[in-house]
């Protein structure tokens, strides 16, 4: 027996209009179909993987553009152990140049906020970022992470101007903006 479908009404704009008959099109599906897909998919991303299709759109985003890849946990903790433990002066001094760059690429950006920087860091995955009171946390997916982590952001900071005290926790990073009034460091 076929399932019983409701009409609704559904205002959208030219472009909205547009983009719904040449997804239809290119489908080979009518428009209804085309937003029951839409309302599922979206229901899907918001309630069943926990992350918000704003998210998802981010995520997207970051691997299209082929600078990123995802990589098993358990991988990327052996490579760490390896590096962290064997490392040569020059792969460190490569990670130090690297997230200088980074830090050049983001002031061009007019990204030069702690808290702007570590949240776009943490949506491609590097660690989850805790906020207190100045302060930042991050907790990272394994300890292994730390040295290349604080190499990387040491860095990257410097190249922004911001004067930052990041300190080793286990599985962490903490980052303390330095107040350069009081702080003879700065």
């Amino acid at each position: 027996m076929a399932e019983k479908l409701r009409r609704i009404s559904v205002a959208v704009d030219e472009r909205t209009n547009d983009l719904l008959k040449t997804l239809a099109r290119r489908k080979n599906k009518t428009v209804s179909e085309i937003i029951r897909s839409a309302i599922g998919m979206y229901s899907e991303i918001e309630n069943g993987a926990g992350i918000s299709p704003e998210k998802t759109v981010e995520y997207l985003e970051l691997l299209s553009s082929k600078d990123h890849v995802i990589v098993d946990i358990e991988l990327w903790t052996a490579i760490l152990d390896e590096l962290t433990q064997k490392g040569s002066e020059e792969f460190w001094e490569l990670v130090e140049k690297i997230g200088y760059e980074h830090g050049i690429q983001y002031k061009a950006m007019g990204m030069t906020r702690i808290d702007d920087i570590l949240s776009h860091l943490e949506k491609e995955n590097w660690f989850k970022v805790n906020t207190n009171n100045g302060s930042y946390t991050l907790v990272l997916f394994t300890r292994s992470e730390q040295r290349i982590l604080k190499v990387f952001l040491q860095s990257m900071f410097k190249a922004i101007g911001l004067p930052v005290e990041i300190i080793e926790g286990f599985r962490k990073l903490i980052i303390v903006k330095k107040n350069c009034s009081t702080d003879a460091l700065c």
